[in-house]
């Protein structure tokens, strides 16, 4: 059963999203509407440590006229 755009406006999803919803819908029943929450599963592998994101907000709070460069320089 195709869903063509103007349908899929009607419902407030693209035609894209219908289609993942009905997936899921089909795969999993019920339990597959469900919101899941988008994004990471944890910290980033990039993140630094604790006390160093702590000492650049407190030097960009002293010195807000500092670029990302003259921070890093710092």
């Amino acid at each position: 059963m195709p869903l063509y755009g103007c349908q899929s406006r009607i419902v407030g999803y693209s035609r894209q999203q219908f289609y993942e919803i009905r997936r899921s819908f089909q795969l999993h029943g019920a339990d597959g509407l469900i919101d899941r929450l988008l994004g990471a599963k944890g910290p980033s592998p990039n993140r630094v440590p604790e006390p160093v994101e702590k000492a650049i907000l407190a030097h960009a709070l002293e010195h807000p006229t500092h670029g990302t460069q003259r921070v890093a320089d710092s």
